[in-house]
This record gives C-alpha cells, sequence and structure tokens, in this order.
C-alpha cells in the first residue's frame, strides 16, 4: 500500500479554500472572502520577467554548468556565520518552506507561521535583508508567484529586497544591503 500522497502548503490552502466555498454554496450563502491569503496558480517567472522593483545581484548573462540553489545557500549560510559570528550570523535565517507535507502538516506549519512564498534568507535588523536566492545560471530557475508577493511585501514594509544568483550574487546582495545600513 502506497503512503498518501504530500501536499504543498499552497495545495493545502486552496483545497481548503474550495471546500469552505462548497459548504458555503450547500448552506445557500455566498462563499467566503479571504483577502489576507491568495490562491495562486501554479504560474512561474524567468528572471527577465522580473518587476522593475526587485533588485538583482549577480551575472544574468552566465549560461552554464552551475551548482543547485540549496549548496549555493548552505555556503552563504556558513560563510555569513564564519565571517559575522556574533552579529549577522546570529540573525540570519531560512524558512523551511519547500517540498511536499501532509494535510496536518502542512495546517500545523501554516498556523505556526509559514508563508507560501517567504524568502530563502532573512537576516532580521532595523532594515531586514530578504533574499530569494537563484541558480547562478538563471535560465535553470524560475519565481513562483508567491515568491514574487512575499518580496513586494517585504519591501513595502521597508525591508531591504533582493534576488542572488548564486553564492556570488547573494553576497553581492549582502554588500549592497551593509553598504545601506551603516
Amino acid at each position: 500500500m502506497q503512503p498518501p500522497r504530500k501536499k504543498t502548503l499552497t495545495q493545502t490552502i486552496s483545497d481548503n479554500r474550495l471546500a469552505l466555498a462548497g459548504l458555503a454554496k450547500l448552506a445557500g450563502k455566498p462563499p467566503p472572502v479571504f483577502s489576507d491569503i491568495k490562491t495562486y496558480a501554479q504560474k512561474k517567472t524567468q528572471l527577465s520577467q522580473l518587476p522593475d522593483w526587485l533588485p538583482v545581484y549577480g551575472d544574468k548573462n552566465f549560461r552554464g554548468d552551475c551548482e543547485l540553489e540549496a549548496y549555493e545557500q548552505k555556503i552563504f549560510v556558513k560563510t555569513v556565520r564564519k565571517i559575522f559570528p556574533i552579529t549577522l550570523g546570529k540573525l540570519i535565517t531560512h524558512i523551511k518552506n519547500e517540498g511536499a507535507r501532509s494535510d496536518s502538516q502542512t495546517n500545523h506549519d501554516y498556523s505556526m507561521g509559514l508563508w507560501p512564498g517567504a524568502a530563502d534568507i532573512i537576516i532580521i535588523a532595523k532594515i531586514p535583508f530578504v533574499l530569494e536566492l537563484k541558480r547562478r545560471d538563471p535560465t535553470k530557475s524560475c519565481f513562483s508567484q508567491e515568491s514574487i508577493d512575499y518580496l513586494q511585501t517585504a519591501q513595502q514594509q521597508g525591508a531591504f529586497v533582493c534576488c542572488g544568483l548564486g553564492f556570488n550574487g547573494a553576497w553581492q546582495a549582502l554588500e549592497a544591503w551593509l553598504a545601506t545600513i551603516k
């Protein structure tokens, strides 16, 4: 017997919305309005289609073999913790919102504060650093609508928001952020 297929957080939220709309219809009432949680199509955006307000650090023209995003992220976090052990190294964080989850795990994670599209790297500070890390070759990565919306909301709240292509792009973004907060 196969274990039940795990759903992503976005799929579970969408399923819950459909179920609530169906219950409202059965009761003869209008469907509930969800103003704070959006239902997203699985639309993916390429780097060339990103909005102008989102700065991209790194070589946008690089094409070729490159490390996976997870590897670049591990090296970036490790380097920040080594160079800034008592400041930024303590404040750098990653919200693990990737991968499939069971319905109950998705509901639990969401109720504990997980949000679809949360950026890969966040450094808590007076002006937060919010970085979406992508592979060095930008043709091998894309953005979800959830990610773009998350980054835009963070920027509207005063965060330094950016995209970094690979470790080098992420480091350039960090240096640009450090220059703005001094």
